[in-house]
């Protein structure tokens, strides 16, 4: 049994380890823009986007979401090429979009 726990031990710190390599890989750029398109997942599913999320549907979550999403593009920009740019830009105004007809039809 000794030897099990052992035998985990230097598995978990093997992974950590490689853990570790995988994470001094990443950009901080490369890691924020992943966490904008979370963002943006997050924001549709809090407007019940699709339908089968509608359990999930929380309008101020969303509002929240997307002007998280909006301030940290903010930040990002001035390290995104155009194309990067363009297609955050169209992310944030599609979800400003779909918050409106959704707070539309909640009457908020």
């Amino acid at each position: 049994m000794n030897e099990d726990k052992k035998s985990r031990e230097v598995l978990d710190e093997k992974l950590i380890n490689e853990l570790r390599e995988e994470f001094s890989k990443l950009t901080v750029k490369d890691f924020l823009s992943q966490t904008l398109a979370t963002i943006s997942t997050l924001a549709y599913q809090k407007m019940g986007i699709p339908s089968s999320c509608i359990q999930y549907k929380d309008l101020d979550q969303a509002k929240l979401a997307i002007d998280a999403f909006s301030e940290l593009f903010k930040v990002l920009q001035s390290s995104m090429d155009q194309r990067e740019i363009d297609a955050f830009n169209e992310a944030l105004t599609q979800m400003r979009i779909e918050f409106v007809k959704k707070s539309n039809e909640s009457g908020t």
